[in-house]
């Protein structure tokens, strides 16, 4: 079977991972600390970060940095998006407020607007970007948080939109770009934000008493992760390989969703669009009868407007792409003949 994701574990990171075992930190100690610096350094070369232990916790701490002391906070999402986004608001205390997607990009539709929105949760879909200028000029007074849990490994220069947002959160997740089996971090160039992060995990023997929580991650859990942010732009370069050649193998019955610079970008997720439901699920069959593994990115009943029960009438987009979707297998440890294997079929399809 050629799996759809498949982890990636470099031989060095298994020797950090038994150096660190032999040191017997197995809890949160330098490694953590180390890793912290060493991603702010080598990715954003600035910023104050925080390694925690998932990116649903990475999410809802940036929330609640944010939002301060306010209730019921606004929090402006797009629905075509994961449900930890709805998790964390509401385990925040606030609330939010749905929106529909752009028909290019899959993010929020950075021409509609809605009143009253105290924050902004922008996605990076696939490893595409949303258009933060446009919000930003939107939204002048909202923060903006960017979930990039789809786009670790995307090059960041000094004018990046990116650094439009507040805080920029990551998931190290099994199936993320770089993992470590659960993680997360937050990151900004305001100190106080980051701040408020570590002191909202950091929750034993403290002199003064405040709801604080555990978010905490392991020094072992983090020592995976040196070496595949040091070879993040080989990752990013393989991983963008395989996609191109999955484009340039679509023809007029299927495109590719392409909403990428790939001379920045990492692709994430290489994700098919049909032009009926009948056709994906055929496409879909026609796959696992070759034993490749597809997956549905975002399925119709977990759009975010579907779990509140929303109007889909007011969600036409996303309702429309997440019925004809259909995710392709990439990962570092995909072999050429899969690739061609993958790409002729693709090829063929009618």
């Amino acid at each position: 079977m050629i799996n759809h994701n498949k982890p990636s574990i470099s031989s060095q990171s298994i020797k950090d991972l038994t150096f660190c075992l032999k040191t017997k930190n197995l809890t949160t100690s330098k490694y953590v600390k180390k890793f912290e610096n060493y991603f702010c350094k080598k990715y954003y070369k600035c910023g104050y970060s925080a390694v925690v232990s998932s990116g649903t916790s990475a999410l809802f701490l940036a929330i609640k940095a944010l939002k301060n002391k306010k209730k019921n906070s606004r929090v402006l999402v797009p629905t075509y998006a994961c449900s930890a986004l709805l998790n964390a608001i509401y385990l925040a205390e606030c609330e939010p407020v749905i929106s529909d997607i752009d028909t290019q990009t899959l993010t929020l539709n950075s021409y509609k607007k809605f009143k009253n929105i105290d924050i902004i949760i922008l996605v990076n879909i696939f490893g595409s970007n949303p258009n933060i200028k446009q919000i930003k000029k939107n939204y002048p007074k909202s923060k903006i948080i960017l979930d990039s849990c789809h786009s670790t490994g995307m090059k960041i220069k000094n004018n990046s939109d990116n650094f439009l947002s507040d805080i920029i959160i990551h998931s190290f997740y099994a199936t993320k770009i770089i993992t470590c089996g659960h993680g997360g971090l937050v990151w900004s160039k305001n100190k106080n934000y980051i701040n408020f992060c570590k002191d909202f995990i950091n929750f034993d023997l403290r002199k003064n008493y405040k709801t604080r929580f555990n978010f905490l991650i392991s020094d072992f859990q983090v020592s995976l992760l040196f070496d595949q942010l040091k070879n993040i732009e080989k990752i990013r370069k393989f991983r963008n390989n395989i996609f191109l050649k999955y484009k340039k193998s679509a023809n007029k019955n299927v495109k590719i969703f392409s909403s990428y610079n790939l001379t920045t970008d990492i692709v994430y997720r290489s994700v098919l669009i049909f032009n009926t439901i009948s056709e994906k699920l055929s496409f879909k069959r026609k796959l696992l009868k070759n034993n490749i593994e597809t997956i549905i990115p975002v399925e119709n009943f977990e759009l975010l407007h579907n779990y509140k029960k929303l109007n889909k009438k007011n969600f036409k987009v996303a309702e429309n792409i997440s019925k004809k979707t259909l995710s392709l297998p990439l990962h570092l440890s995909l072999k050429k003949n899969e690739i061609n294997k993958i790409c002729k079929l693709i090829k063929n399809f009618k």
